[in-house]
């Protein structure tokens, strides 16, 4: 159970490794149910194991052994599975007949470890059952926004997803949240994994399309990051969390907000489905963070706090450090990153003075040429696979399914087919305002994709590209080569 506390943050965390970890193991349990089934009908259809046996005497006997030998096996871990529930169901009935409690504090542990194990056979409706009753035991021994109803509340959730019940499983994520910030004091660290894993539940929401009005999930998603950093900021010792990707994220958000429908977002209309009050997180960042009705502001303060962050990390190592030079280049991408947000949105001048900065930042502690990172083909916005879109990245795209909805429109054409190892290479000019010119088609694989290269050569020409900085200022590239790779996870 001490583990299971431990963990409970990890459980639906939208871009960490506990639902990779938790999609693996349930894939991995559905093959395994699968495959007992076969075996189950297999047995029912046998009147021995010398039928099962013969079935490993056809052509391609190997592979016939191995199925076989994986249907007992699944068999096995099903019946164990049943045993431990049996097991759990007589020893809380035990428990309560010793005691004559129906409420027994030791009992929610076997509640919880009972609806696991049923989750476990995929059997998610007694699974909820047993969990919303480990939920009341903790509630009566621990007070109403106890935290130690979290780990059932969040297996609660994963049930409700797993029967397609998002309303439900949003309606617990929601719950679950609440009880955090009831629990917890406003600048208390432990709200802070509370605040990121509801925020990525916000946006796996909308990339998923889910309620009344998906969009508005980003500003709730947004509001939720800026509430943590906010704690961040003043907790002790900042430099024990990830900050500068939370901003990242808050930066990327905004992005999705000004190419979303929510130009107006805080109309009447919309705030009826938002599930975070502006209110609450104006009370606890001390500052109205919502005033800022501007995609373009909300990311704007978010990358410079990025700056201000990697300017403090590289004015407190020691030049003589040997992680003074990876200081130096986060400090100096920070800034280039702040200049490609301008660019994006068309304050040319801004920007500019900004990739200047950063340029000179080089020229003065780098021993290196400061061209070096100042003439890559990056296409912007830049956001790498630290951010919310994983392997989105400058030298190609490949998507997972679940953030497919955080791409443009042009993108996602031309993933939509579902081809794989689609490529098209191009030869283009980039000014120095980061538009592509020139742009001519080189190869295209499969050749006769035609579609694919109608596609990719309008995408490149609308949009921006870091332009080339020579001698601390910005110029026309040379022709340049560059391959676009598209496939699907």
């Amino acid at each position: 159970m001490d583990e299971l506390n431990q963990k409970q943050h990890g459980l639906l965390t939208f871009g960490g490794d506990g639902l990779v970890l938790a999609g693996l193991k349930q894939c991995a349990q559905a093959f395994c149910l699968s495959v007992a089934c076969l075996a189950m009908s297999m047995v029912q259809a046998a009147d021995s194991d010398q039928q099962l046996d013969n079935v490993a005497e056809m052509e391609g006997r190997d592979l016939a052994e191995g199925v076989v030998e994986a249907a007992r096996e699944a068999a096995r871990q099903v019946e164990n599975l049943l045993q431990e529930v049996n097991l759990l169901r007589h020893g809380i009935a035990a428990q309560v007949a010793e005691d004559g409690n129906t409420w027994h504090v030791g009992i929610a542990e076997s509640q919880l470890a009972l609806g696991v194990a049923l989750q476990s056979l995929d059997d998610h409706p007694a699974a909820i059952t047993e969990l919303e009753r480990a939920v009341h035991i903790n509630r009566v021994n621990h007070g109403l926004f106890a935290l130690q109803q979290i780990p059932a509340l969040l297996l609660q959730v994963r049930s409700h997803l797993a029967m397609e019940d998002w309303q439900a499983a949003d309606e617990r994520m929601q719950y679950a949240f609440y009880v955090h910030t009831q629990a917890l004091a406003d600048n208390e660290a432990e709200m802070i994994p509370a605040l990121v894993d509801y925020a990525h539940w916000q946006l796996s929401s909308y990339a998923d399309g889910h309620g009344a009005i998906p969009s508005v999930r980003l500003v709730d998603a947004y509001q939720l990051l800026r509430v943590a950093d906010s704690i961040i900021d003043r907790h002790p010792t900042p430099e024990a969390y990830p900050r500068a990707s939370y901003l990242r994220q808050m930066a990327y958000i905004a992005w999705l907000i000004q190419h979303s429908d929510l130009d107006m977002w805080l109309d009447a209309d919309k705030l009826d489905a938002r599930v975070v009050e502006d209110a609450w997180v104006i009370n606890m960042t001390d500052e109205n963070y919502v005033s800022q009705r501007s995609p373009y502001l909300m990311g704007e303060s978010a990358l410079e706090e990025i700056v201000a962050l990697r300017k403090a990390q590289f004015e407190a190592t020691d030049e003589d450090s040997p992680d003074y030079r990876q200081s130096l280049l986060l400090y100096s991408e920070a800034i280039k990153q702040h200049a490609d947000w301008n660019l994006v949105f068309e304050r040319r001048y801004e920007a500019m003075d900004l990739y200047q900065r950063s340029w000179q930042l080089m020229a003065a502690h780098s021993g290196a040429a400061p061209e070096e990172g100042f003439q890559d083909v990056l296409m912007l916005p830049l956001f790498r696979s630290d951010d919310i879109v994983k392997g989105h990245n400058e030298t190609g795209l490949t998507v997972p399914g679940y953030t497919r909805a955080f791409l443009n429109e042009d993108v996602l054409s031309i993933l939509s087919s579902g081809r794989a190892a689609r490529r098209v290479t191009l030869e283009f000019e980039i000014n120095r305002f980061g538009r592509p010119t020139q742009v001519e088609v080189v190869e295209v694989a499969p050749e006769d994709d035609q579609d694919l290269r109608r596609q990719v050569v309008s995408l490149v020409q609308s949009r921006k590209f870091r332009p080339w900085i020579v001698d601390g200022e910005a110029q026309d590239s040379e022709l340049l080569t560059k391959s676009f790779s598209f496939g699907m996870d």
